[in-house]
C-alpha cells in the first residue's frame, strides 16, 4: 500500500509541474501591432487591460458571459471589411484587427506569419475579454448554431448588458439589423 501511494504523489507531483509550466506560458505576449496598424493607416486601442495573466487564474473563472453586438455577419470578408470601416467613420468607434487579415489562399482569418504567437503564426486568433473595438470575428465563437466559416461585424465586446445595449443604441441608428448576443466565452489561456 505504501509503495502505491508514493507512486500516486510523485504522478501528481508531475501532474502539478506540467500544469505550473503551461500556466506560466500563458502571459500576455507583446507584438508590433501598433507598427502594423500605422503603417496601414488604422487607428487602434490598447486591448490589453482586459488580458487575463496568471496572477488572475485564481480569481478569474475559465468561462464568462459576454454581451457581444453584432452588426451584421457574412460569408464576404471584404463586404463586412467595408461596413466596419464606414461605422468606424460614422461613430468614431476603433478598428482592432489585432493584426490580422484575411488571407485569401487559406480563405480565412490569420494572424501573419510574422506574429510574435509561434502558436497562433498564420492562424486564427479570436478577440476575448471586453472590447470597445470592431472587428471581424468567426460567429461560430458566439452563437453554437452558427455555420461553418460565418464571419461577424462586431461592435464590441461587453461585461455587462448595459454597455452593449447603449453601444447597439448608437449603431441601430445607421444599422437597423445589429442585434446583441449573450455568448459564454473560453477566457482562459490559450496554449
Amino acid at each position: 500500500m505504501l509503495q502505491k501511494n508514493k507512486i500516486s504523489t510523485s504522478h501528481a507531483a508531475g501532474i502539478l509541474y506540467g500544469c505550473l509550466l503551461m500556466l506560466l506560458s500563458c502571459g500576455p505576449s507583446s507584438g508590433n501591432d501598433e507598427q502594423m496598424a500605422k503603417a496601414a493607416n488604422i487607428q487602434t486601442q490598447d486591448t490589453t487591460e482586459g488580458l487575463i495573466t496568471t496572477e488572475d487564474l485564481s480569481e478569474e473563472p475559465d468561462y464568462a458571459t459576454v454581451y457581444t453586438v453584432v452588426v451584421d455577419t457574412g460569408l464576404q470578408y471584404t463586404n463586412l471589411q467595408q461596413m466596419m470601416y464606414d461605422i468606424s467613420r460614422e461613430t468614431g468607434l476603433d478598428v482592432d484587427t489585432m493584426g490580422r487579415y484575411y488571407d485569401t489562399e487559406k480563405q480565412r482569418i490569420v494572424l501573419p506569419d510574422t506574429a510574435e504567437d509561434e502558436i497562433y503564426r498564420g492562424d486564427y486568433y479570436p478577440r476575448r475579454g471586453s472590447s470597445t473595438a470592431l472587428s471581424i470575428e468567426y460567429y461560430t465563437l458566439y452563437d453554437t448554431a452558427a455555420i461553418g466559416r460565418t464571419m461577424a461585424l462586431i461592435a464590441g465586446l461587453y461585461d455587462d448588458r448595459h454597455s452593449a445595449d447603449s453601444i447597439l443604441e448608437i449603431i441601430h441608428a445607421r444599422h437597423s439589423q445589429a442585434w446583441i448576443i449573450n455568448a459564454w466565452m473560453y477566457m482562459g489561456c490559450l496554449h
